[in-house]
């Protein structure tokens, strides 16, 4: 039996060549390509002078303001700015006891008091404390002890206050330095 002729005739047409992926990466290349000069025409003659013009225009009002003032303004400004400078680095080296009161506030028993109180040097204090119990003043004389910022302490002339009844002692804290460094802003 032959072949209708409807399948002969649909058989016979040539079909068109399908677009493989070659040429779809080829297209995509081409594509790609063409974006990049086009960005890099836009950078090279449109954004380059931009910018060119931009720093030219800053450097003129730059020159325009060096010449607005005066040498013997800068000379000052320059003397002012040291002055200032040395003053800052002054303040940030200063010895400030109000770091050390509020280290010692933060570092005192409930029941210890202190009757004297003095800066020997430039990292001793002179201290003389009451404590009501004898326990209380070895808790004070430890606390001082364990804490990183004492380098050490010398106690001296423990003794109960025949008035008082109060345990009595003379302490020398050797602080290590940045105790009383003023704070930096």
């Amino acid at each position: 039996m032959p072949l209708p002729q409807e399948v002969i005739n649909r058989l016979s047409e040539e079909r068109p060549a399908e677009a493989g992926w070659s040429s779809g990466l080829l297209g995509f290349s081409i594509g790609l390509f063409v974006v990049v000069v086009v960005l890099y025409a836009g950078m090279r003659f449109g954004y380059e002078p931009y910018v060119n013009s931009q720093i030219s225009s800053v450097e003129g009002e730059l020159s325009r303001v060096s010449q607005s003032v005066s040498p013997d303004k800068t000379t000052s400004l320059i003397a002012f700015y040291s002055q200032v400078s040395h003053v800052r680095s002054l303040v940030q080296s200063h010895v400030s006891f109000s770091r050390f009161l509020d280290w010692l506030s933060k570092h005192t028993e409930a029941n210890a008091y202190y009757t004297a109180l003095s800066f020997s040097s430039a990292n001793q204090v002179s201290l003389t404390i009451l404590a009501k119990t004898e326990s209380d003043m070895n808790q004070q004389i430890a606390v001082f002890e364990s804490d990183p910022d004492v380098a050490s302490v010398n106690v001296s002339n423990i003794s109960i206050a025949s008035v008082s009844g109060y345990w009595q002692a003379s302490l020398v804290l050797i602080m290590k330095p940045g105790i009383f460094m003023a704070s930096p802003q």
